[in-house]
């Protein structure tokens, strides 16, 4: 596991407290989304995003990319 972690609250509060999201998936727009359905999209997209995503985050810290205008 590495070190960074998601705020999911945030997200959802931004989603559906202040962009009104609820309001958007009961016009049918969206076919059958709705809101338990995003917030456990949210969720899994954390949990990759705190596991397999997060480690490899932590090695680009420690070695960060370089250009290299002769090879790119």
């Amino acid at each position: 596991m590495g070190h960074y972690k998601s705020n999911v609250r945030d997200l959802e509060f931004n989603l559906f407290e202040v962009l009104a999201l609820e309001k958007v998936l009961a016009t049918g727009e969206c076919g059958d989304l709705d809101s338990p359905s995003v917030r456990d999209m949210l969720r899994e997209a954390a949990k990759l995003a705190e596991g397999p995503l997060a480690e490899s985050f932590a090695e680009t810290d420690r070695n960060p990319p370089t250009f290299d205008p002769a090879t790119h």
